[in-house]
């Protein structure tokens, strides 16, 4: 529906220059100004029905489209973790319906191969974009779909390791523990087949779940297998990752200490391979440690570093916790109106760019600063709004902070 680029029409249909020209020249075709050729609806369901009618060619049509997009998402992986990633991610978004074709076609036909090629990639994308529910969406079904195919235990129960992970990490970023997948992830834990990065994220992923059972002895020894899986093979990206999570952990049982000093190390990692977005998810976390310190004049510095990174790579739901994490800082100092600046921004951003989580936690974020103006009735409405889109999952992350701070209002209240 977006149309296609000329070597994709090349590579699936064995289209040439002078073939599209003709289809141009016929008006089945325009070329927009980016080059993609394009072609009306009617029409597009018009060649869908026709190519319905012949199953062979179908099958491999579609099957040529499937392992195109597979190559060109494949091809742009390793752009994603560099300074490419915002043309990367472009070009993705430009073809991403095209994309979501070929994962279906892999999923539908229980193809492995297909998509391990597709979901690292995939996975970066969603991430990156904002797309971290329809992304964890995307994996759920898949993971679901290969439940009910047929072929080998080993290879199945391994696909559905990894998409777990890759969903587990989508839900992660928004604040969600799903329960449901983490017995899927913890089937890889002893695969010695896995990538050094999978291996390390499942340690990370299960870590968290236990975590937030409660067993923080288990989520420290997870912990600590992640980093040697990281060290082992030389990975400062898979190492970049263990340490500011690990550090979310601290900052989350009130070792800022331990927080800062992960942070700072997970920021020297990110820096080495030139993961920019990663690189601004670290700083942005560290000055959330030095608020918690008392060094507002580094938190502020390096959470406004993090925002210009964000601003830079179009990272939509970074932006949206840099503007917020602003406001929780004025607000501790003080500077109201400062406050009320960002959230107000960051409230816009996440209703148009639908960031339902996100926004659940500005809902927070203006309930507390109401709270410290003396306004606790406006501050319970909005901490009830966050508690009702919280209560909605099994386990959520700030659940716990949203029913102390509704707690503190209602007493105000009396």
């Amino acid at each position: 529906r977006n149309g296609i680029t000329f070597d994709a029409a090349k590579v699936v249909t064995g289209a040439t220059p002078i073939i599209l020209l003709s289809l141009i020249d016929r008006s089945l075709l325009t070329r927009n100004s980016n080059g993609r050729y394009m072609i009306h609806e009617l029409l597009r369901q018009f060649g869908q029905t026709e190519l319905a009618s012949n199953a062979e060619r179908k099958i491999q049509t579609r099957a040529a489209h499937a392992d195109y997009f597979a190559a060109f998402l494949e091809g742009l992986n390793p752009d994603l973790y560099a300074d490419a990633q915002l043309k990367a991610g472009r070009l993705i978004e430009d073809d991403f319906e095209n994309i979501l074709l070929a994962w279906r076609w892999f999923v539908e036909n229980g193809d492995g191969d297909g998509l391990y090629r597709m979901m690292d990639s995939l996975h970066e994308y969603c991430d990156r974009s904002g797309r971290c529910q329809a992304g964890a969406e995307v994996f759920d079904r898949a993971r679901q779909s290969i439940l009910s195919k047929s072929g080998s235990e080993e290879i199945r129960l391994g696909l559905r390791g990894a998409l777990s992970m890759y969903e587990g990490l989508l839900r992660r970023r928004i604040g969600v523990v799903d329960q449901q997948s983490w017995g899927d992830i913890e089937l890889l834990l002893e695969d010695p087949i896995l990538h050094p990065v999978h291996q390390s994220n499942i340690f990370i992923q299960v870590a968290l779940a236990q975590y937030y059972l409660g067993r923080l002895e288990t989520a420290e020894r997870l912990f600590d297998e992640a980093m040697k899986i990281a060290t082992r093979h030389a990975n400062d990206w898979a190492l970049g990752i263990v340490l500011s999570e690990r550090a979310h952990v601290d900052e989350f049982q009130g070792d800022y200490r331990r927080a800062e000093a992960n942070f700072e190390s997970s920021i020297d990692a990110f820096e080495k391979v030139g993961d920019q977005i990663k690189l601004a998810y670290s700083l942005n976390n560290l000055g959330r440690a030095a608020y918690a310190m008392g060094n507002y004049a580094k938190a502020e510095a390096v959470i406004r570093a993090a925002l210009e990174i964000r601003l830079r790579f179009q990272d939509v739901v970074g932006i949206a916790f840099s503007l917020l994490d602003l406001a929780k800082l004025y607000r501790m100092l003080g500077k109201y109106d400062e406050a009320e600046v960002y959230l107000t921004e960051g409230t816009t951003l996440c209703e148009q760019s639908g960031l339902a989580d996100t926004l659940a936690r500005y809902h927070n974020g203006w309930g507390m600063l109401e709270q410290v103006r003396g306004r606790p009735d406006l501050a319970i409405d909005f901490h009830k709004r966050a508690q009702y889109f919280y209560q909605k999952e099994p386990i959520h992350a700030h659940l716990p902070q949203t029913l102390n701070s509704l707690a503190a209002a209602e007493m105000a209240v009396g």
